[in-house]
């Protein structure tokens, strides 16, 4: 009895268009408050980068601000409004990348590289038999198993008598050979015929591949009034700071523009409504060393100060803004933290700790369901909060018109805090679909037998199987990844960098300061240990001062966590 034909027909060009189409489908600012140019050179400064870390307990809110700006000159101006009374802190450099590195998700361990041969046989067999059915890939197989013993003779005579020209050689008689005997592999076959060649294949694979892989290689402060303004001055690391508050508004401008802050129309009207509350603002001047237009980066400021409300000031940085900006806010609190306008990346669980001493793999895996954090920096601004959120977002100049407020969601679940290497997320969809296709294909062929079944049923296996692994794809998190050395070469070079440590001490005496401590290690590591920086970001290493007067090598990991040798503290009991 013969089947009627479907009038719609699902031929494999449809399939391939849909593979080219679905293929394709896959899956920083300035900072807050805003950054004035001096009085004498008026013109339009930007920053580029706007990343801050927030924290809130108990009415009390800390804000390490990162200010990127771009601009000519030497002299900046930066002007940050708060509601109450702040004090004024230097931050590390290392604090905010720390901030950042401590919410990455953690990798997801990656599938062997070998996986993708099997998702190649898997696709290919499944494909043939699908388009010309079982009977073909009989005769694939054959002429494949054929030349794969071929090889295998080829690699033991060539590995026996030490040429690798005998063994190209043998190899091309024996595929000589073969093709003189094609005859004997055009005939039919069954699908147990070829899921049994299929096992072999497997076997010979396994014996095979990897002595090829080892053929290839191995591997001053002051308060004072001013004109009705309060004004207390400072020296804060890179700036310097005045925190000012005044009843009346004109007074402020006028003092910040006798200071050398220039104020357009926009943020003349912010700074009158925001001392009319009784609001406080910070303003801080930064100087550089080159006067041609360039990206500067400052080291951090830390501001802490009392708030009704957890918030993110925003409405100066927005007076007058003509752009977009990106917004970056790692905020740690009582539970998860929502902001409109910026999208939550990673929800973690904190967990304080004091910094661990080395073990296992180098620099430690952050557990997927909650953050462990050693971070002195971090620690000091975060201490009590319970959960850390990472926010990120493109905000218009229309959305920058009030300050951001924090939402304080309730939940402490984890989210976010585990990806995917790019190329393990393809790998996992390849298999996917090309299992499907392969199953497909079993199934097809226990139906219809060895020819060549019906194309409406071989294209709908085909697009369910390109549907399946393309929607996983999309749907498992990745992130871009950086390759290090091997952890044994890490260890090495750590325990170099001690090393190093007790070299630049020895001779130093006790009675030295700790800044010349500092100074001869950066000195030594600078000439003889190059590839590490001084510092608190994520690969960067230091020296820490331990309570007995002995020092230690702190190396910061990935996620921005310090690290030690155990038992190598350097100089110890110096007084």
């Amino acid at each position: 009895m013969k089947m009627a034909k479907s009038k719609w027909r699902f031929s494999f060009r449809h399939v391939l268009a849909m593979t080219a189409l679905l293929g394709a489908v896959a899956v920083t600012a300035r900072a807050d408050g805003i950054v004035l140019p001096p009085v004498l050179t008026p013109q339009q400064v930007t920053m580029p980068d706007q990343r801050a870390l927030l924290a809130w307990k108990d009415g009390v809110e800390t804000l390490v601000i990162e200010s990127a700006f771009v601009g000519k000159g030497t002299d900046f101006a930066w002007v940050v409004p708060l509601p109450s009374k702040p004090e004024v802190f230097p931050a590390t450099r290392g604090t905010l990348p720390a901030a950042v590195a401590l919410m990455q998700p953690t990798l997801a361990e990656p599938w062997p590289e070998e996986h993708w041969i099997a998702a190649a046989a898997l696709l290919g067999i499944g494909f043939v038999a699908l388009a010309f059915g079982w009977s073909a890939v009989g005769k694939t197989m054959r002429i494949v198993m054929s030349l794969g013993g071929v090889a295998v003779i080829a690699l033991i005579v060539g590995g026996v008598a030490q040429s690798a020209a005998l063994g190209v050689l043998v190899f091309g008689v024996g595929g000589l050979v073969g093709w003189a005997l094609r005859r004997q592999f055009q005939k039919g076959t069954t699908m147990g015929e070829v899921l049994i060649c299929l096992l072999i294949g497997l076997v010979l694979a396994a014996i095979v591949i990897p002595t090829v892989g080892t053929a290839g290689g191995s591997a001053a402060a002051g308060m004072s009034p001013d004109g009705g303004v309060t004004v207390e001055r400072h020296q804060v690391g890179d700036y310097d700071v005045a925190v000012l508050s005044g009843m009346e508004g004109e007074g402020v401008i006028a003092w910040l523009e006798s200071n050398g802050f220039a104020l357009g129309i926009a943020a003349k009207k912010i700074t009158i409504e925001h001392t009319s509350a009784g609001g406080w603002f910070v303003a801080s001047r930064v100087r550089r060393d080159f006067t041609q237009s360039g990206r500067s980066v400052p080291a951090p400021l830390a501001f802490r100060f009392a708030a009704k409300n957890a918030f993110y000031p925003m409405r100066l940085t927005g007076a007058g803004a003509e752009q977009s900006l990106t917004v970056e806010l790692v905020v740690f609190g009582p539970s998860q933290a929502e902001v409109a306008g910026l999208a939550t990346r990673s929800t973690a669980p904190l967990n304080y700790e004091k910094p661990q001493a080395q073990t296992g793999r180098w620099g430690g895996i952050q557990a997927t369901d909650l953050r462990s954090l050693s971070h002195p920096e971090l620690t000091r601004w975060t201490q009590g909060a319970t959960v850390a959120t990472w926010l990120r977002g493109n905000l218009s100049p229309k959305e920058m018109q009030d300050d951001l407020a924090i939402r304080w969601t309730g939940s402490h679940a984890a989210l976010g805090l585990s990806a995917h290497t790019e190329d393990d997320a393809w790998l996992k969809a390849a298999l996917l679909g090309t299992s499907i296709c392969f199953v497909g294909a079993i199934m097809l062929g226990l139906k219809y037998g060895n020819g060549a079944p019906p194309r409406k049923w071989a294209g709908t296996i085909a697009l369910v199987a390109l549907t399946s692994g393309t929607t996983l794809r999309a749907l498992t998190p990745t992130v871009p990844v950086t390759k290090h050395r091997p952890s044994s070469i890490l260890n090495s070079y750590g325990r170099q960098v001690v090393e190093a440590a007790r070299y630049a001490l020895k001779d130093l005496p006790g009675t030295a300061s700790d800044e010349a401590v500092q100074a001869v290690f950066s000195k030594v590591l600078g000439e003889y240990m190059k590839d590490y920086t001084i510092g608190d970001a994520p690969g960067d290493v230091t020296l820490h001062k331990l309570p007995d007067g002995s020092w230690r090598v702190w190396f910061f990991n990935a996620y921005g966590q310090p690290r030690f040798f155990e038992d190598k503290d350097v100089a110890p009991n110096r007084p």
